[in-house]
């Protein structure tokens, strides 16, 4: 399983500049490890001015803020594919990771229900005002809408089906270790449903 892993950015309160506080040069950890790492030394997760030179990292190297990321999408003008962006208040763009920038041209392919209103140019994407045009591309505000794919497991009558209406896939569950999903065997014909609680394939599916 790959996790975002990054240095700690912790700061005494009121104050600019931060510290790692590593246990090694060059650590990296997660987020929640960030935070806790904080807190153990009097500090709290902060969004600084600067680092302090206390050898942990490299210049250049990533690491946890508290900033604000608000996650955006840029759909490029020639094919309808996308690309995260992700955008963080008060940070100079240079600084967030090339992959996430809005200069990136890392695009997927997504199944839009209608491409006719997509922006295909400077003009058509400036005009929204949830968004704002690039060299390839309109980077626009995302919203994230959950909603089930079937309310019943009498929804649901083939593998066809759930091909057809779930589009966005996940990481194999055994990747997460041994009891944190539960196989309950082949529910449907060719569909194999993996559960985190002990239940029977009507009340996972239902």
């Amino acid at each position: 399983q790959r996790v975002a892993h990054a240095a700690a950015s912790c700061c005494a309160t009121g104050a600019t500049t931060a510290s790692h506080f590593c246990d090694y040069a060059g650590e990296r950890v997660k987020f929640a490890s960030a935070v806790e790492r904080c807190i153990g030394y009097d500090s709290e997760l902060c969004d600084p001015q600067g680092f302090a030179s206390d050898g942990c990292t490299a210049i250049g190297a990533y690491a946890w803020t508290s900033a604000a990321c608000n996650v955006r999408a840029k759909i490029s003008f020639e094919t309808g594919q996308i690309a995260r962006v992700d955008s963080v208040d008060n940070m100079d763009a240079s600084m967030v990771k090339n992959l996430v920038r809005d200069d990136s041209i890392n695009f997927f392919k997504v199944p839009w229900i209608n491409k006719e209103g997509l922006p295909t140019d400077t003009a058509s994407c400036d005009a929204l005002p949830w968004c704002y045009s690039v060299a390839d591309g309109c980077v626009c505000d995302t919203i994230v809408d959950e909603t089930p794919g079937f309310s019943t497991v009498t929804d649901i009558g083939s593998k066809e089906d759930i091909l057809a209406t779930l589009k966005i896939g996940a990481v194999d569950p055994t990747v997460f270790g041994s009891g944190v999903y539960n196989n309950l065997g082949e529910c449907l014909p060719g569909v194999e449903v993996y559960s985190k609680s002990n239940v029977i394939c009507s009340d996972a599916l239902g």
